[in-house]
């Protein structure tokens, strides 16, 4: 995928196959900032750029400078990578169906692996396993959309707080809650705890 590193960002005439690269991208980072709940003022305001700028990235009119790319990932919470991989690398008749195990997207902050097991991001339902390290911890949130959050515990043990409540889920335990509650969770076993969950949007 191309980016350039200008600070402006680049109409979507400068190559042949800039077009299709750009609206990958652009819709890339649209169904991620839906499924965080962000609006496109909002992005536009924590990367410190206007919104008719963020507008045109996500409608792939234009395309960002790799530190407008950095600024995106930081602030939706993915490494730059997760913008990189091309989806015309997998099968036509699969896409949007279909993710391979080796082509899952994943992200990795504060010692948890997050794999995004769903084919695409921002939809009514995204399904995704997380490796939870010992002590690591999902902070405190509270999600901007209404929702549902579901998980089961395949392995260890996490301490979850939903709502002030704090609960403890071992292997084979499971839970349910809208994702407008506040919630956190923190791994208070010896080992890696993996979870397998689910997010719904209304």
């Amino acid at each position: 995928m191309e980016i350039t590193d200008d600070n402006e960002g680049a109409s979507a005439s400068s190559g042949a196959e800039t077009p299709h690269v750009l609206a990958n991208l652009g819709e890339e980072i649209r169904r991620l900032r839906r499924s965080r709940g962000l609006r496109v003022t909002e992005l536009a305001a924590r990367i410190g750029r206007s919104v008719g700028f963020v507008s045109q990235i996500e409608r792939g009119l234009s395309k960002p400078a790799l530190k407008d790319l950095y600024a995106i990932s930081v602030c939706l919470g993915v490494q730059v990578s997760w913008f990189l991989a091309d989806p015309a690398t997998a099968p036509a008749r699969e896409r949007g169906l279909i993710v391979r195990r080796g082509a899952r997207r994943s992200y990795e902050q504060g010692g948890i692996a997050t794999e995004v097991l769903s084919p695409q991001m921002g939809e009514e339902l995204e399904l995704m396993i997380s490796t939870v390290q010992p002590g690591a911890t999902f902070g405190k949130r509270k999600a901007a959309h209404t929702g549902r959050e579901a998980g089961v515990v395949l392995k260890g043990k996490l301490e979850m707080s939903i709502d002030g409540e704090s609960f403890v889920l071992e292997e084979g335990d499971s839970y349910s809650y809208l994702t407008t509650t506040p919630h956190h969770s923190r791994n208070i076993g010896d080992e890696p705890a993996l979870l397998l969950w689910v997010v719904t949007h209304f």
